[in-house]
């Protein structure tokens, strides 16, 4: 059985409930009373009546409701002591209240006494609205009593005092600041998958008309995009070699941020690809809308400072309007000149046809394959790479070979990995995605190929450390980014948007690409 009280609230503000801790009434003269919600039964409030009705357990003697402290008797300076009366729930920073947001910013503070928020793309933080949510009877921000929607100086970390009815403090330090990669903004009208013209200007230098366009035949508005960026003249963007073609990957399908980076990172250091992208985190400002986190990447391209000489052919599954393309008769894969791009049928493309089915003519009889015709070596890095990586999507999409001005066929470069270490979710180290496929197949009836499978493999084993080396550096460069991405694209679920938050999610991907690496690598070994 349970005693009814009816607690009649005059001079009432606000009646708000919290979670599910408490109930605070506001009341106009700027002091509040929290009670547990477990005790209160019911609530009427209207226009002319505001009250309470709290369920008191019968063996409860009295009920009594301790004096709000007031303003002129708190004690800012004394030591923290914690209760649920003096709780910072939430602070948020909300569009409708900051004109420069590109998003909403939520932050669960609860019993944690920190709170770190990154706003990538903001370089003023000294007059930000804020809204907090407690369940104290005051609040203040750097020793001013708080008022709702003010606005706050977070050029600094910024101290937030909640006392609760009593006088306790609880002490909560939140801090704001930009992100320490390169902005690249792009201004203009808006973007499609064809070239436009578009004012670009890279960590922070002169505005530059560049051609834009959106990158990939997925490419729909609304989206986490990749665009590709055309030059008028050579650019070295971010000490990078000069170019006037580059790319800006999303990595949409990777919540880590960290494959495709990682990939390049690999491919440099433990293969012998002629050239890989170099690729460099940044954050992406689309006609002043935050993107989130992206990668400046070297677009592959036959020029000085990337693929010498010769021409770049791409594995295909499927062909669009305009490509230059064949289709082999023996493995039946289909190739789609990539660079030099069409208008270059009558000779690139016919001979570069004619090099092929020689290659797969000696791969299907048996014959020997020398190296004139064929780098077997760069073709074992291949099949090792796209494994480890169990690409599903091999020779299908995105795979590059290049055929130099001598005529020898190379595997390579490497491209976007966002897709594989398992491919999004699906983390199972076990088991083959090439082997059934004719052409491999054909490649491992041949010794030389074989041979140098294993020394790679051999070779990776004995380098498990460094591996590990080169996923960590890369999530330290952009593990505070991950936040501002997470903000936008909401890709790791974390529901908030804090560094202190996101952060152990993002070690989590990180570590489970770690493992991904390393187990897959040993079952490749002991079942090659």
């Amino acid at each position: 059985m349970n005693k009814h009280y009816i607690l009649s609230c005059v001079g009432l503000l606000s009646i708000n409930m919290f979670a599910q801790d408490n109930i605070r009434v506001d009341y106009k003269d700027g002091s509040s009373r929290s009670f547990p919600t477990n005790l209160v039964d019911t609530m009427v409030d209207n226009m002319t009546s505001h009250k309470m009705v709290l369920s008191i357990p019968t063996e409860s003697e009295s009920l009594t409701f301790p004096q709000v402290i007031q303003e002129s008797q708190i004690q800012l300076n004394g030591a923290d002591k914690k209760q649920s009366f003096n709780v910072l729930q939430s602070l948020s920073l909300l569009q409708s209240d900051n004109t420069k947001l590109s998003s909403d910013y939520v932050v669960e503070l609860g019993n944690r006494s920190s709170a770190t928020i990154i706003i990538p793309y903001l370089n003023n933080f000294s007059s930000l609205k804020v809204n907090l949510k407690s369940s104290g009877s005051y609040v203040f921000i750097d020793g001013k009593k708080y008022m709702e929607g003010a606005s706050v100086d977070f050029s600094k970390p910024v101290k937030i005092q909640v006392v609760a009815f009593n006088g306790d403090v609880r002490t909560y330090e939140v801090s704001i600041k930009g992100s320490s990669l390169p902005i690249v903004s792009i201004e203009g009208g808006s973007i499609t998958s064809e070239w436009s013209e578009q004012k670009v200007s890279v960590a922070n230098g002169s505005s530059q008309t560049v051609n834009v366009k959106g990158k990939g035949s997925h490419f729909k508005t609304g989206l986490k995009n990749s665009y590709t960026l055309k030059f008028k003249e050579k650019q070295s963007l971010l000490s990078l070699p000069k170019a006037k073609r580059w790319v800006l990957l999303s990595s949409q399908h990777d919540p880590s941020l960290l494959k495709t980076t990682v990939g390049f990172d690999l491919a440099k250091e433990f293969f012998s690809f002629g050239w890989t992208p170099s690729s460099k985190p940044v954050e992406l400002v689309l006609n002043g809308k935050y993107e989130g986190t992206y990668f400046l990447t070297e677009q592959i391209r036959v020029c000085e400072g990337r693929v010498v000489d010769g021409c770049v052919i791409s594995a295909e599954s499927e062909e669009k309007d305009g490509d230059d393309s064949f289709v082999m008769a023996k493995s039946g894969i289909r190739y789609v000149m990539s660079d030099p791009e069409t208008g270059f049928a009558g000779t690139y493309l016919l001979r570069t046809e004619a090099k092929l089915k020689n290659f797969e003519s000696l791969l299907w009889s048996g014959g020997s394959i020398s190296s004139s015709v064929a780098d077997l070596k760069s073709f074992a890095d291949w099949f090792v790479f796209s494994e480890w990586m169990k690409n599903k999507n091999l020779l299908m999409s995105d795979d590059y070979l290049t055929v130099s001005s001598e005529g020898t066929i190379a595997m390579g470069p490497i491209w976007e990995q966002s897709k594989t270490f398992g491919a999004e979710d699906e983390y199972d180290v076990e088991g083959w995605v090439s082997k059934d496929n004719s052409f491999v197949a054909q490649l491992l009836k041949n010794n030389t190929f074989r041979s140098y499978v294993t020394e790679r493999l051999e070779y990776l084993s004995s380098h498990e450390s460094d591996i590990l080396s080169i996923v960590s550096n890369r999530a330290a460069e952009i593990v505070e980014s991950a936040s501002g991405n997470e903000a936008v694209w909401h890709s790791l679920g974390a529901g908030q948007y804090d560094v202190e938050t996101i952060t152990p999610l993002f070690e989590s991907k990180k570590q489970q690409i770690s493992d991904w690496l390393i187990g897959r690598l040993q079952w490749m070994k002991q079942n090659f």
